[in-house]
């Protein structure tokens, strides 16, 4: 993967009638992303087959902040790489707005664990980035001033002509989520974005995340390790078993929003919902 690919869906004005990408006819009343009976498996040079993922049935609404969480190696990250056109499944059926998945689908977004921002370009230059790939087409005047708001919005303002390597690494990722709202997707993939952070960091990018969400109103799909993090920004919590990934629980998260991140760590009902989580995972064969 290229430093740029932190965004990596073609642009979503290429949906109609590019048979690259998603054909047929559209639900009635589709879910943003749809995975039916899905199963997925990678074959090593002597071709020996691995299943990673089997018979996954998972739907994500539209607006909806979904987190899986599960053994490392069941195919959390298999699942976000199926979903954005860079895995194939073996068998089943996905769905984008309706429509099959077939190929790199439009309006999808990818931000991964590390930033991937260009290391010779500004901060307003790296978010610029995410405009240079939208299907929206910007005049030069618009553009500055598009960045300017981002920049403004992720309270980013006087950082615009730094280097990454002179900012923080919270910072760097508020500018990874920049570069994604530029592009402007309807479905973020996000595999474990905040996962390299310290404690503090990962929480305040985690109510930073919430903000946006909440201003935005897109479809999440958020892969992480930590189940607190997972129960405090979602609205479903999914947990996979072991390899090969089935869905094991599919729990809703009945905390009212907005959320403060701090003050839920003394909240009775989001102790009980990590150990609903944290004991699904426990009691994995």
């Amino acid at each position: 993967m290229t430093a740029s690919s932190a965004v990596i869906a073609r642009p979503r004005a290429l949906i109609e009638g590019d048979s690259g990408l998603l054909s047929g006819p559209v639900a009635k009343n589709a879910a943003k992303a749809s995975l039916r009976s899905l199963g997925v498996e990678f074959r090593s040079n002597d071709g020996a087959a691995t299943q990673v993922l089997q018979d996954i049935n998972l739907d994500i609404a539209n607006g909806e902040f979904v987190s899986v969480v599960g053994p490392s190696g069941c195919g959390k990250s298999t699942l976000l790489r199926v979903l954005s056109g860079l895995v194939p499944a073996r068998s089943g059926a996905v769905t984008i707005d309706g429509r099959p998945l077939d190929g790199t689908p439009a309006g999808v977004g990818f931000m991964f664990q590390r930033d991937t921002l260009l290391p010779w370009a500004t901060i307003a230059d790296n978010i610029r980035v995410g405009l240079d790939l939208s299907a929206a087409r910007h005049d030069p005047a618009a553009a500055a001033d598009r960045v300017r708001q981002l920049v403004s919005f992720l309270r980013l303002s006087g950082f615009e002509n730094h280097r990454p390597h002179q900012i923080s690494g919270g910072m760097r990722q508020r500018v990874a989520l920049g570069r994604l709202l530029a592009y402007d997707p309807d479905l973020y993939l996000m595999d474990e974005p905040f996962g390299a952070l310290d404690s503090q960091t990962k929480q305040l990018m985690g109510a930073e995340l919430l903000r946006v969400w909440a201003a935005h109103r897109r479809s999440v799909l958020f892969i992480t390790h930590d189940i607190e993090e997972a129960v405090a920004l979602s609205d479903r919590v999914v947990v996979l078993t072991s390899r090969p990934g089935r869905v094991k629980l599919d729990l809703s998260i009945d905390l009212p929003r907005p959320r403060d991140l701090r003050e839920l760590k003394t909240n009775r009902r989001f102790g009980e919902l990590c150990e609903l989580v944290w004991n699904n995972l426990e009691l994995q064969n």
